[in-house]
């Protein structure tokens, strides 16, 4: 996502959903500087891997620690 953005020279990014079968953590991998910069909201799933709920949010917190995340209805929303 973040070369994307950059090769595309996106200005705005305000939401950022994912339910990409387990690929969350990837996703999040490749998105650091976009996260980081324009701070969207999240939407990710977090049934896929037993752990998900847990190692998505540290690694949110990892790239902003000033997210608000909420745990609902198997998603993760920051």
């Amino acid at each position: 996502m973040d070369e994307y953005v950059y090769k595309n020279n996106i200005k705005q990014l305000d939401f950022i959903k994912a339910d990409i079968e387990g690929a969350e953590r990837l996703m999040l991998r490749g998105a650091r500087e976009t996260i980081r910069t324009f701070r969207p909201m999240l939407s990710l799933c977090t049934y896929h891997n037993s752990d998900d709920p847990v190692v998505l949010e540290r690694m949110i917190r990892e790239i902003n620690p000033e997210y608000h995340i909420i745990h609902k209805w198997w998603k993760l929303y920051a």
